[in-house]
């Protein structure tokens, strides 16, 4: 994977040059630079495969779903995804390696492909706030 590709693939996923830094245990300026002047090593390309693999498992997996429901339900079928307004929100909701952002990101990949069922997105209140 080369420096464009990382770069894009991590944007896509919702995830931080310092995300990238903490997870391949390296200095925010290093991460950046793979994004740049040098080819991200082996192993922060598998680290980002597994996410993006993780996160098309999670988009095919509530397609799947809410197909089936839309198949089943009588009348007009709207399924409502979750958001999160805060990373704390979040990790308590789906663990300690979920940011309100990237939890956005595959919602917003779950929109993007099931735009024939008309799928609606609304904040999770967050009781402990």
């Amino acid at each position: 994977m080369n420096s464009a590709e990382f770069k894009m693939i991590r944007r896509l996923l919702g995830i931080t040059t310092d995300e990238v830094a903490i997870a391949c245990n390296v200095n925010l300026r290093t991460s950046r630079r793979w994004e740049s002047t040098h080819w991200p090593p082996a192993d922060a390309v598998e680290w980002l495969e597994s996410k993006l693999a993780h996160a098309r498992t999670t988009v095919d997996t509530i397609l799947t779903q809410f197909q089936a429901d839309a198949d089943t339900a009588d009348g007009d079928y709207s399924p409502t995804l979750p958001l999160y307004k805060t990373d704390e929100a979040a990790q308590r909701a789906l663990g300690p390696d979920m940011t309100k952002e990237q939890h956005a990101a595959i919602m917003g990949m779950i929109t993007f492909f099931g735009d024939d069922l008309n799928i609606r997105a609304e904040f999770v209140e967050d009781r402990s706030e």
